[in-house]
């Protein structure tokens, strides 16, 4: 029973794209090293939400896996939103970002 109850959990965890993750960190990072708005803390949402599990029905099903644009949504003075789109030669990278209200 447990390892089917495991399973079950991971296919409904929230997947964490660890690339897209990591280009909207470095671009937050950069702008607090500049300066340039408010300071910017931490991430703490991604749009749209994937399970485990609609990636793994996608791959299945002979569909791309990724999803070709993401928002990252971060706190600290004041909320960012970061765009990313995927490229099929780049990869990952920021198409836009603004201030918004909490």
């Amino acid at each position: 029973m447990g390892p089917a109850i495991a399973g079950f959990a991971w296919l409904k965890a929230e997947h964490r794209p660890d690339e897209a993750i990591a280009v909207a960190q470095a671009f937050v990072d950069q702008l607090n090293a500049r300066g340039e708005g408010c300071r910017v803390d931490r991430l703490v949402g991604i749009a749209p939400f994937q399970t485990n599990g609609n990636r793994l029905r996608r791959w299945v099903s002979g569909r791309g896996v990724e999803v070709p644009e993401l928002q990252m949504e971060f706190d600290g003075a004041c909320p960012l939103r970061v765009t990313l789109r995927l490229s099929s030669t780049q990869g990952w990278q920021v198409v836009k970002h603004g201030s918004h209200a909490g």
